[in-house]
C-alpha cells in the first residue's frame, strides 16, 4: 500500500536542463491495488534548483511540496486514473503579483497494459499556470512505463503543454 518514487525532469525547450527533482510517496488508503477502484494520497517534496538554473526557467531555486489525491481504476488489460493536486510555487525571483504561490492541477491517465513488465499511458490535465499572465495550462504527457522487477518500475515520458486564457490578475 506504500510506493516510494523519485522523479526528474529534463526540459529541453526554450531552456535546455534539468529541472527541479521531486521524492516522496504514495499511500493507498483505499481499495485494491490489482483490480478495482482504489485511493491513495501522494505526497512530494521538490528540490530546489540554483538561482542561475531558476533564473534561466528551470525551475524553482526554493523547496517546495505538492500532495495529490489520485482514484484509479485498475483492470488487466487497462487502467484510468484521475489526480487532483496541490503544488506549493516558491521561488526567489517570483514576485508574489508575477508568479502564482499556489498551484492546483486536475488530469486524467488512461493507461494500457500490454504485459507484465509495459505499460503506456496518456496523461492529460489542466494545471495552474504559475505566470499569472494566463489562468490555465493544458497538458498532454505520453509515456511508458518498464518493470524489470515487480517492485521496480521505470517510466519515460514526453509532455508538451499550452497556456490558456488570460488571467484577470
Amino acid at each position: 500500500d506504500l510506493d516510494v518514487f523519485v522523479g526528474i525532469i529534463r526540459q529541453t525547450s526554450p531552456t535546455n536542463g534539468w529541472m527541479n527533482s521531486a521524492i516522496g510517496f504514495k499511500w493507498r488508503f483505499a481499495g485494491d491495488a490489482e483490480e478495482g477502484w482504489s485511493f491513495a494520497l501522494k505526497p512530494a517534496l521538490l528540490t530546489p534548483v540554483t538561482r542561475n538554473m531558476e533564473a534561466s526557467g528551470l525551475g524553482n531555486g526554493k523547496t517546495n511540496g505538492s500532495v495529490s489525491l489520485i482514484s484509479s481504476y485498475i483492470q488487466p488489460k487497462y487502467e484510468v486514473h484521475l489526480n487532483a493536486r496541490y503544488t506549493s510555487n516558491l521561488s526567489y525571483s517570483g514576485a508574489q503579483d508575477e508568479q502564482a504561490q499556489h498551484l492546483w492541477g486536475i488530469s486524467v491517465a488512461p493507461v494500457w497494459v500490454l504485459n507484465s513488465q509495459w505499460k503506456l499511458g496518456v496523461d492529460t490535465g489542466l494545471d495552474t499556470n504559475p505566470n499569472t499572465t494566463s489562468a490555465q495550462v493544458a497538458y498532454v504527457q505520453v509515456g511508458a512505463m518498464y518493470a524489470p522487477l515487480k517492485n521496480l518500475q521505470i517510466g519515460l515520458g514526453l509532455m508538451g503543454n499550452r497556456a490558456l486564457g488570460s488571467s484577470s490578475r
